[in-house]
């Protein structure tokens, strides 16, 4: 027997042991089934920080706390400080697991175009951090200016890549 023959047993079974650790973390990849409404409608909310969201009308987004939803409705009155949208929960495996979405906010036509910047959306979009089994999820937006008064359907959605995992319309009207 020489000396490759002798030794190759003991180098795969070293191999093996090296593999173990990479095949346990691969079965930790999250796996996303839907996504579950569980409120929906005009809401307040105390605002706790904003950052820069290029993709975005106003160019800001909004971390919030103590979010109360008031009324359950798809209308939402053109009313600025009006707030609504939608608490959810990410139902997959393995519970407490972070996975990346993106917010889509569809605007009805004209869109709403920033003075400030001259820009017109009819869509914006942010990605977020969510957590598996966490139930205190929001997706929503604020009319904080005159100029996002834009009556309509206004759609939003939650994608995972390419996948559409929630989609609720609500009608902005003048009241």
């Amino acid at each position: 027997m020489t000396m490759i023959e002798r030794t190759m047993p003991v180098i795969l079974a070293i191999l093996a042991l090296l593999l173990v650790p990479a095949m346990a973390g691969a079965q930790t990849t999250a796996v996303v089934d839907r996504i579950d409404i569980l409120d929906y409608g005009l809401y307040t909310a105390a605002i706790t920080g904003s950052v820069a969201s290029p993709g975005t009308a106003s160019g800001t987004s909004h971390t919030v706390s103590d979010v109360q939803f008031y009324r359950r409705t798809d209308r939402v009155p053109a009313s600025v400080g009006t707030s609504f949208g939608v608490k959810f929960v990410v139902v997959g495996r393995p519970s407490g697991e972070i996975v990346e979405l993106r917010t889509v906010l569809k605007i009805p036509p004209p869109g709403v175009r920033n003075p400030k910047t001259g820009n017109v959306y009819r869509e914006t979009s942010i990605t977020v951090q969510k957590v598996i089994g966490h139930d205190g999820s929001l997706t929503g937006y604020t009319l904080d200016e005159d100029w996002e008064l834009v009556t309509g359907p206004w759609t939003l959605e939650l994608w995972l890549g390419d996948r559409r995992m929630l989609s609720k319309t609500f009608t902005v009207y003048t009241p």
